[in-house]
């Protein structure tokens, strides 16, 4: 949920890997291991796709 939530607030739902994890760092869960994940899980879904180095929110249409 904390990867679609830094998603959503970037600029057209598009967030680079490296703001990602810069971004999510801090929490008090973090490791890179749940967020690699997470983005598979959210990917395997259809919530987000890979374009390069970014990750995009698909449209809910």
């Amino acid at each position: 949920m904390e990867i679609i939530k830094v998603a959503r607030k970037a600029p057209g739902g598009r967030v680079s890997l490296f703001d990602l994890f810069h971004r999510l760092k801090d929490k008090a869960w973090f490791a890179p291991r749940s967020v690699y994940f997470g983005m598979l899980f959210l990917y395997s879904t259809g919530l987000i796709d890979f374009d390069g180095i970014y990750v995009t929110l698909k449209s809910d249409d």
